[in-house]
């Protein structure tokens, strides 16, 4: 009851502050209302139960009454508790050789045990207490369904994790057998154990023992097989840690913190290293170190002078996580402000990955770098502040989940019922956005498509059962929006429509600027200027002529002064409504 509450007094908050606002249209409080699902995470969220209503307790007596007639002894606590568990197991089988979602209701399968039960032992004539069939799907979900179907149906990163887990113990299980403990796994011990629904790690605090992303203890670092000269690049070849710590703060600032648990110039990404996420990243494991002096070449040029790597964390549940760090060799001229700026901007890429990876956005390395590379840049406290808020939304919706699993089966299988609604949470974004994409594609045209995308987008009903709160539906809608936007600005911008190359500009810059656009109704402000933007530089750099530089570099000067502009208002708006709600 207290989420409902909760999200309750959170939406007459932002009703008054909007209310306030004179100068709000319709659509431009969709757009403030679109920055709190950003910036906040309700406290409602997924609902599970394993137990039973009061009326679904009187319903149950019935039917051990039934079955106290037609099998006297049968009704006792232990043999009906069996005959219960039986029913029960069937019809969770039946469920999910349909092929079920995980979204069954609780109702739903209590009812079904019931109805078979009566219809097994119930008197013929006799009127059913049964009552009607609840709808299939529906909060609050029932446990023992979402247990049976992930059991079920293990994800990717599962199997690998297990996989590797039972190899980690099959070495040390050698080692003990060789008599002096040195196992396969010596050299390369797990860290600490990461607790199921372990929390994200911001810039949140000044490190004064910054982790040295070289050591290798603490976990596999993947670098270069060789260099362009052809000589191996080894461990003597690294900057020393301290001299990493050093320049860190000179660019960055003294009181500049680190990722939790990483080094200079490092950051960690969001997810496993196990699964699809790495995969649409990374690509392959194998070919990461490819990889890697692919995008050190893009970043410094043939002479690699700043160097990016890789480090794959082990965990002791068999899972992985991988980060990215930057280093130069020890002959680099750490005084040369041409050589500082390259390491900067480097730096500050992989924190503007880092943080598109908290927003839910998967995208390749190299995809990443050339667009932000194609941007105007952005400082370094700019993209941490960002961080910050990110890394703080996550966190709040881990422990509004953490407050939901207490709430199911009290503290003791806590941890268990935050691992089931994590993957429901999982399962049910990667159900979503696939749906969107199927439903958007089926599109005929371009205004079709951008149709459907809203209605999916602010109708709760177009994504039953999956979409329980318009955050998530934000998410799911989020990579279909982000594909369709940026092929209607090519579109445009490319001369398919006939249009001086001023009024393009101007139409693919109302996406962003036009707070009555459907396009405000489906992705956030930033989200449409980071694309818009960097579609009209690559426009300008890839297809445009040379009289076309200083009107593109206008519209560009024009869109982040908008965009500016925008985020102050914003932020003085969160600002404003925070103080309400104290008051309140």
């Amino acid at each position: 009851m207290c989420f409902r509450s909760n999200f309750a007094i959170f939406i007459v908050i932002i009703t008054i502050a909007a209310t306030n606002n004179n100068n709000n249209s319709r659509s431009s409080n969709h757009t403030v209302f679109f920055f709190f699902l950003k910036k906040i995470i309700f406290t409602m969220t997924t609902m599970m139960t394993s137990q039973l209503t009061k009326e679904e307790v009187e319903r149950r007596e019935k039917v051990r009454a039934a079955l106290a007639k037609a099998k006297p002894g049968m009704e006792r606590e232990r043999a009906f508790g069996k005959i219960v568990q039986s029913a029960e197991n069937g019809a969770v089988k039946g469920l999910l050789g349909q092929k079920q979602y995980p979204f069954v209701s609780a109702a739903y399968l209590n009812w079904e045990v019931d109805e078979f039960l009566w219809n097994t032992f119930g008197e013929k004539d006799a009127v059913s207490p049964i009552g009607p069939e609840p709808r299939l799907y529906g909060q609050p979900y029932s446990v023992v369904y979402v247990k049976a179907y992930f059991e079920a149906n293990p994800t990717e990163e599962e199997k690998k994790a297990k996989e590797n887990k039972e190899a980690m113990e099959k070495g040390e299980g050698e080692g003990e057998g060789e008599g002096k403990g040195e196992g396969k796994g010596k050299g390369k011990e797990p860290e600490t154990p990461v607790v199921l629904g372990h929390r994200y790690g911001g810039f949140t605090g000044v490190s004064t023992h910054p982790v040295d992303p070289l050591d290798l203890a603490t976990g596999e670092v993947v670098d270069f097989a060789v260099l362009l000269s052809g000589a191996p690049l080894d461990s003597r070849g690294h900057a020393p840690l301290q001299e990493r710590v050093r320049l860190y703060q000179e660019l960055a600032g003294k009181a500049m913190p680190y990722q939790e648990g990483c080094g200079p110039f490092q950051i960690e990404c969001p997810f496993s290293a196990l699964g699809q996420e790495f995969a649409a990243c990374f690509g392959r494991k194998e070919d990461m170190s490819d990889l890697l002096m692919e995008a050190t070449l893009f970043i410094a040029g043939g002479y690699c002078e700043v160097l990016v790597f890789a480090k794959f964390r082990h965990l002791v549940n068999g899972d992985s996580r991988v980060s990215l760090f930057l280093d130069w060799h020890i002959k680099a001229d750490l005084d040369c402000p041409a050589w500082r700026r390259t390491l900067y901007q480097a730096w500050c890429a992989l924190l503007a990955l880092y943080n598109s990876q908290l927003k839910g956005i998967r995208i390749g390395l190299m995809e990443h770098l050339k667009q932000y590379y194609g941007e105007q840049m952005r400082s370094h406290l700019t993209l941490i502040n960002q961080i910050g808020a990110n890394v703080h939304q996550l966190n709040s919706h881990l422990d509004a989940r953490r407050r939901a699993a207490e709430a199911v089966d009290g503290a003791n299988k806590m941890a268990e019922m935050e691992s089931l609604l994590a993957k429901m949470e999982r399962f049910a974004l990667e159900v979503g956005k696939a749906r969107v994409a199927k439903n958007v594609g089926d599109g005929a045209s371009y205004k079709e498509k951008l149709d459907e995308l809203v209605k999916l987008a602010t109708n709760p009903e177009q994504l039953h059962p999956i979409a329980y709160d318009p955050y998530v539906r934000a998410a799911m809608v989020l990579p279909t929006a982000q594909r369709l936007l940026i092929e209607q600005v090519l579109f445009v911008l490319e001369g398919t429509v006939n249009l001086p190359l001023k009024e393009r500009l101007g139409q693919v810059m109302s996406f962003v600027t036009d707070d009555t656009c459907p396009w405000a109704l489906v992705l956030p402000l930033d989200e449409r200027y980071r694309i818009v933007a960097a579609e009209i530089w690559k426009y300008q750099r890839d297809l445009g002529v040379e009289d076309g530089f200083d009107m593109v570099r206008y519209s560009l000067d024009n869109l982040d002064s908008f965009f500016t502009k925008k985020r102050i208002e914003q932020d003085q708006l969160v600002e404003g409504v925070g103080n309400l709600s104290l008051r309140i």
